[in-house]
């Protein structure tokens, strides 16, 4: 289902804006747009896609160390390559005005989803930054952070199994992320859900800070 969509904005905006929210946009629709993919169990049954195609999920999603920045960088510029072109985001128009408009062309599923989670954040104020910081500073006390998640040795005590499980599905809950099951089934691994889904908050996050600022309304 691809046809216009509209974020609306106000106020004013600089050049840096004009990059950041794009920029953060196309990485969370990447994301979103993935897992509606992995929800179908029958991969390669879509017309688009075939079997070399879900090898290309798998390598996405497994592909990382997930040991510092660079993995998350990787990771999302991979998910863009994923997003076939028609369904990539294209600006039809752009109205700067106040109020204005930039109406983008994409798959409005995807687009919805994001909105929808955005709007979860923007509901759960400080409690969600809070759970975030939490869930960190938690992470960086049992020295999960710097997990090299390729090692093929990895094992993890049940108290850290539990934290990151119980972590990556209170995140996701509040920020009303719905495709839990599908990151877990693709990724087959705790501690990359779990970094994955601290990433997918921070680029949220950025995108919920324009709305909560009066700047977009998605």
């Amino acid at each position: 289902m691809k046809k216009e969509y509209k974020i609306n904005i106000d106020g004013k905006w600089t050049l840096e804006d004009l990059y950041l929210l794009p920029h953060t946009y196309s990485q969370v629709y990447g994301f979103i747009y993935s897992l509606q993919l992995i929800k179908d169990v029958n991969w390669g049954s879509h017309d688009d896609f075939n079997i070399d195609f879900d090898e290309r999920i798998l390598f996405t999603y497994t592909s990382q160390p997930w040991k510092g920045g660079y993995s998350a960088v990787n990771f999302y510029n991979y998910l863009k390559n994923l997003v076939p072109p028609k369904h990539r985001p294209q600006i039809k128009a752009i109205h700067y005005e106040s109020p204005g408009f930039m109406e983008l062309i994409l798959f409005v599923p995807a687009a919805i989803a994001i909105k929808k989670i955005i709007v979860s954040f923007c509901a759960a104020g400080k409690s969600i930054n809070s759970l975030y910081n939490d869930i960190y500073k938690g992470a960086q006390q049992r020295k999960l952070l710097q997990i090299d998640v390729k090692k093929k040795e990895l094992e993890l005590k049940e108290a850290d199994l539990e934290f990151l499980n119980s972590s990556t599905k209170s995140l996701a809950k509040l920020l009303g992320f719905k495709n839990i099951n599908e990151l877990n089934k693709v990724t087959n691994n705790p501690v990359t859900s779990f970094k994955i889904i601290l990433s997918f908050y921070r680029r949220i996050r950025i995108l919920a800070k324009y709305t909560s600022k009066g700047k977009t309304k998605f």
